[in-house]
């Protein structure tokens, strides 16, 4: 009965040290890449309310930003792609602020203490409009399921893509998309 015993306890713990030495390696510091895809929408859909204090306690409304491209981001401090996706977000917003495009991005279900800290911890500190959504009201308006969401509103006020997930926003592909909501006249 013991050697039965013995000999399952070893198949068992070779079984284990196989699975242990040929499984890949996950570290935290190799996340998966951040990708570059946008997802259409359509047809494009009405921008939903969105009017909220920036980090300063001022009142930032979309609706007053009518007539440019719009990306709008939904993140947290406590989300890994959404944290990696800051410094593009950033480069983005430099690469294409003149040219009419804004960038907001709209923090979820945090204050200023925990942004504030976060936001100037950043490799990249962003120039771009920083919102504070605490209650959660404006993702649910706008039907964001999961952090990071992104939405891109054309410059007639209209969603046409949206992300769910990390991005790489200033890669070729997705300015290329942000752009094309613009009028022709000001690309």
């Amino acid at each position: 009965m013991l050697n039965k015993c013995s000999s399952r306890l070893f198949t068992s713990l070779c079984f284990a040290v196989c699975l242990i030495v040929h499984a890949p390696v996950l570290h935290a510091e190799d996340p998966p890449p951040l990708t570059h895809s946008l997802t259409e929408i359509n047809p494009p859909l009405a921008i939903p309310e969105l009017k909220l204090p920036d980090m300063d306690d001022e009142i930032v409304d979309i609706e007053s930003m009518k007539g440019k491209v719009v990306v709008v981001n939904f993140w947290a401090t406590w989300c890994p792609p959404c944290r990696r996706e800051m410094a593009s977000l950033e480069n983005l917003y430099q690469e294409t602020k003149d040219k009419n495009v804004e960038v907001i991005a709209v923090n979820v279900g945090e204050d200023t203490d925990t942004v504030f800290p976060f936001i100037n911890g950043l490799d990249v500190i962003p120039t771009f409009a920083v919102l504070l959504d605490k209650d959660s009201s404006a993702m649910k308006r706008w039907k964001a399921r999961s952090l990071p969401t992104t939405y891109v509103v054309n410059a007639e006020g209209k969603v046409i893509y949206r992300a769910v997930g990390g991005r790489e926003f200033d890669h070729p592909d997705i300015v290329s998309k942000v752009l094309s909501g613009l009028p022709p006249n000001n690309k």
